[in-house]
């Protein structure tokens, strides 16, 4: 019970399955095609993991083959009025903090746990570190029971400790999962859930920006006088992932491309409109 905050932030950064890399297509204006494709077992859900600024062009270009069907596609998108919340701020000073004092910062929530194999419900009064008799430390919730009455709780003898409140276990979720994106605020991953039973074919298509390939070229003349033109295309990897056997190919044409901001979230400023009759 003493790792709760680490075993939620565990959760929040556990991996999905991912797709291999099978194919690479490399454009002169400034963006690059990528194919992934593997198969995929039944309720799994696949985890596309992008830089952040690779996820306006996947979003806006994504192509998904999956002959059973695309439930959702589900990403951390930014959102300033989030990163703000009260949440998300009281989580981003917690790492590190005891069970026990993390949970003194939720005084007045109602948790359930499972205290020597009983169950057990009530509001959080406090939540402290104390001392032993023999010089060690002690973590003890209090808490103010159904009854009303208070009892203080030994934490290390609590299992399956919760919020009762749905809202408060999804607030905890979206605050944990905006501590994981600061821990690589770099990379975006996006979450492909499929339908369907049973293992499945998935193939994955988008576009993403790329270092615009260059091409260099050598002359050989042999003392027989025949001359040898050869060229090479020099292709930069910035996606920080291996390309091991993947169809490379380079483009000379200039397909149109532009970028429109997709992943920030938006909010249209409103004009305010008084009350009549009353003066501001």
């Amino acid at each position: 019970m003493k790792s709760l905050f680490a075993a939620l932030l565990a959760a929040a950064l556990a991996q999905a399955a991912t797709l291999p890399l099978r194919r690479v297509v490399v454009y002169k204006n400034g963006v690059a095609f990528y194919e992934r494709s593997g198969a995929v077992k039944a309720g799994e859900p696949v985890a596309l993991d992008l830089r952040s600024n690779e996820v306006d062009d996947a979003l806006k270009s994504l192509l998904i083959e999956a002959p059973g069907g695309v439930a959702r596609i589900r990403y951390e998108f930014f959102d300033p009025l989030r990163m703000q919340s009260q949440v998300s701020q009281r989580m981003r000073g917690a790492a590190g903090l005891p069970l026990a004092r993390l949970l003194d910062q939720w005084r007045g929530a109602r948790v359930e746990m499972t205290y020597r194999g009983q169950p057990l419900a009530g509001l959080i009064v406090s939540g402290r570190v104390a001392a032993t008799p023999n010089g060690g430390e002690k973590q003890e919730l209090t808490l103010m029971l159904d009854s009303g009455a208070l009892a203080v709780v030994d934490l290390d003898a609590a299992s399956g400790l919760h919020f009762s409140e749905p809202r408060l276990q999804r607030q905890l979720a979206d605050a944990l999962a905006a501590v994981a994106q600061e821990l690589s605020p770099d990379r975006r991953t996006l979450h492909i859930d499929l339908t369907g039973a049973g293992e499945t074919q998935l193939a994955v298509r988008y576009l993403a920006p790329a270092p615009v390939w260059k091409s260099t070229y050598r002359l050989l003349l042999a003392d027989s006088g025949e001359a040898t033109l050869e060229g090479w295309a020099i292709v930069e990897n910035a996606t920080g992932e291996d390309w091991n056997q993947v169809s490379l190919s380079v483009v000379s044409g200039r397909p149109v491309s532009f970028i429109t901001r997709l992943l920030p979230a938006r909010y249209v400023e409103r004009r305010e409109v008084d009350l009549p009759g009353i003066a501001a």
